[in-house]
C-alpha cells in the first residue's frame, strides 16, 4: 500500500501523492494544469492519463460493456473505477485551488529576500541602538625646562594635555540610558555619545562597578531612541550564531559574525580575575569593548569586554544576567554593594582554605569554619584563592551559591548566602583579626585612628602595635578617622594579605597580616 494525499493508494487508482503538483510558482501552475488535464480525462471516460500502448485501443468508461462484464470480475472492477472516479474528482478540485491560487511569477524568488538573513535583519533593525563613546581625560604635565629655574614656584610651569580613548557602547532605555565597559571610560574628564548617523552629544556618568567592568550614563536628546532589551532574552547556547556590532579602531558600527565558542569562562587580567565570562570566535578589537553580542532573534547574548591577546577568534563577553543585575543597581541605588561572603582564604593543596571567619558574617551563619577547604563555589571549580575571590566579587548580595568543601577529610555540600558588609561588624573584625581596639582621635589638626587597645595573644602584639598607636593606613587606603576605618576594614576580604601603615612618635611603619 502507498499512502497518497487522500488515503491509501489501490493498484488500479491514480497515486496522487506520487503525481501530484510537487513543484512551487510557475512550475506549480504548469505541473498543476497538466495533472488536471489528466485527471479530467479520466474523470469524462478516458484512461487515466494521456494514450498509451500504440496500436492498441483501450475502452473508455462510457463504452458498452465487455462481453462477460455481468460476472462478479465485472462487477469487482466496477466498483474499482467508480471509487477511482470519485478519488479523480477530488484530485482535479484540489489541482484547481492550487493553480488558481498560485500568483503569477510566484516561481521566482526575490534575490533581496535570499540576501536578506536572519543576521542582515538583526543588524537593521538594533544597528541604531550601539553608539561609538569617545572621551578626554586631562594629564596635568610640568615643563622641565620651566622648572629648573623657577622650580614649582609658578603655575604656567605646568601644562594640560588632553588624551582620547575611543570605545562603544549600547542604548537600553528609550530615555536615554547607555552601558558600556568601566574601562572605556576610566578617568574620564568629558564623555561623548556619538548615534549611528555620527550625532554627538555629551553623556554625564551615572555610576560604575569596577568590579564587573560595566559603566553606565546618561545622554539628554529630542530624538527617538531605538534601545536593545536587557531584560528579556533566552540562554546562550554552545555553537550558537552570534553578531558583535561595535566601533573597532574608530571604524564606526562594524559588523562581525561568529558562535558561542563556551560559557563560564575565567579569564585573568593584571589585578583581578573575572569568572562567568561568555566566549566568542566573533572578531573583537579594540574599539569593540562595550558593544553588544546578539543573537540572530535580535537578543543581548553579552557586552564585549574582553579579547585573548595571543590568539585570534578569542573574545570574551560579560553575560547579559550579570549586565542585567549592574545596571539596575547602579540606576537604583547608584553604586553596587559588594557581595561579601565574611572569610579569609589561604592558599591551600588543591584549592583554598579558610583562615578566617568573622563572627556573625555569611560564612558564619552557614556553619563554615577555619580550616574548610572549598573545592567548589557556585559553577567554579576552586584552584585557587583567587578563583574565589573573583566568584564573590562577582556575585550579588543576598545571591546564594552552592558549596563543596572539605573537611577532616569528608566532602561535604553547603550552601553560602552573601550579604553587604556591614561597617558596624568592625569593631568584632579588629579584635578577631588585628587583635586591636581602635577609635578616632585627633592629630596635627586632622582626624586620626588611634590604638586604644591591644588583645592578648592577637597578632597586633605580635606584630609590636603598642596602645597610642597611629593607625594611618589600611589596606591600600589611607583613614582619618574610625568611620573610615570600619569602611576599608570590610575591602580586606577581597585581599590575600593586609597591609597596615602605623605611625608611632612621627615614624610610619608598614606591617603587613598574612593569612
Amino acid at each position: 500500500m502507498e499512502k497518497s494525499l487522500f488515503g491509501t493508494g489501490r493498484q488500479g487508482c491514480p497515486r496522487v501523492a506520487n503525481q501530484g503538483p510537487a513543484e512551487s510558482g510557475h512550475g506549480a501552475r504548469v505541473g498543476a494544469r497538466r495533472y488536471l488535464a489528466r485527471s479530467w480525462g479520466f474523470i469524462r471516460g478516458g484512461s487515466p492519463g494521456p494514450a498509451t500502448f500504440p496500436g492498441r485501443k483501450r475502452p473508455g468508461l462510457g463504452a458498452p460493456p465487455r462481453t462477460g462484464a455481468t460476472t462478479q470480475a465485472g462487477r469487482v472492477r466496477e466498483a474499482r473505477i467508480k471509487r477511482c472516479r470519485a478519488r479523480a474528482w477530488r484530485v482535479a478540485i484540489a489541482g484547481l485551488a492550487v493553480a488558481l491560487a498560485l500568483p503569477a511569477g510566484a516561481g521566482t524568488v526575490s534575490p533581496e529576500v535570499t540576501r536578506r538573513s536572519a543576521v542582515v535583519q538583526v543588524v537593521e533593525r538594533l544597528a541604531a541602538a550601539v553608539v561609538n563613546i569617545s572621551t578626554t581625560q586631562l594629564q596635568v604635565r610640568r615643563d622641565p625646562l620651566f622648572e629648573e629655574f623657577f622650580g614649582s614656584l609658578f603655575e604656567p610651569g605646568r601644562r594640560v594635555e588632553q588624551r582620547a580613548s575611543l570605545g562603544s557602547g549600547i542604548i537600553v532605555d528609550r530615555t536615554g540610558l547607555v552601558v558600556t565597559n568601566a574601562h572605556v571610560v576610566e578617568g574620564a574628564h568629558r564623555i561623548f555619545v556619538a548615534m549611528e548617523d555620527e550625532e554627538t552629544v555629551p553623556a554625564t556618568l551615572v555610576g560604575v562597578d569596577a568590579t564587573a567592568d560595566l559603566a553606565v550614563l546618561r545622554i539628554e536628546t529630542r530624538r527617538a531612541l531605538r534601545a536593545i532589551d536587557l531584560d528579556h532574552g533566552e540562554a546562550p547556547l554552545i555553537g550558537e550564531t552570534v553578531i558583535a556590532i561595535g566601533n573597532p579602531f574608530g571604524l564606526s558600527h562594524t559588523v562581525t559574525v561568529g558562535v558561542v565558542s563556551a560559557l563560564d569562562r575565567s579569564i585573568r587580567t593584571d589585578d583581578r580575575v573575572y569568572h562567568r565570562f561568555l566566549q566568542t570566535d566573533a572578531s573583537i578589537n579594540p574599539g569593540n569593548s562595550g558593544g553588544p553580542l546578539l543573537n540572530v532573534a535580535g537578543e543581548l547574548v553579552g557586552i564585549n569586554a574582553a579579547i585573548y591577546a595571543r590568539g585570534e577568534g578569542i573574545g570574551f563577553a560579560i553575560p547579559r544576567a550579570r549586565v542585567q543585575q549592574v545596571v539596575h543597581a547602579l540606576t537604583s541605588e547608584g553604586s553596587v554593594s559588594p557581595a561579601w561572603a565574611g572569610w579569609l582564604l589561604a592558599g591551600g593543596a588543591r584549592g583554598a582554605t579558610l583562615a578566617y571567619v568573622a563572627p556573625e558574617s555569611p560564612a558564619a551563619l552557614a556553619g563554615f569554619m577555619v580550616g574548610d577547604e572549598l573545592l567548589k563555589l557556585g559553577q567554579v571549580g576552586v584552584r585557587d584563592v583567587d578563583d574565589c575571590l573573583a566568584v564573590v566579587a562577582g556575585s550579588l548580595p543576598k545571591e546564594e551559591l552552592a558549596v563543596r568543601f572539605r573537611r577532616a577529610g569528608q566532602v561535604h555540600e553547603g550552601r553560602l548566602r552573601l550579604d553587604r558588609y556591614r561597617p558596624e561588624a568592625a569593631d568584632r573584625i579588629a579584635a578577631t583579626l588585628l587583635g586591636v581596639g581602635v577609635g578616632d582621635g585627633q592629630g596635627q589638626g586632622v582626624g586620626r585612628v588611634v590604638v586604644q587597645r591591644v588583645i592578648d595573644g592577637g597578632w597586633a602584639l605580635q606584630a609590636g602595635i603598642r596602645p597610642g598607636d597611629w593607625i594611618r593606613g589600611v589596606g591600600q587606603l589611607h583613614v582619618q578617622g574610625k568611620a573610615e576605618f570600619d569602611a576599608a576594614l570590610g575591602l580586606v576580604f577581597f585581599q590575600r594579605s593586609l597591609p597596615l601603615e602605623v605611625e608611632r612618635a612621627g615614624v610610619s611603619y608598614l606591617l603587613r597580616l598574612q593569612w
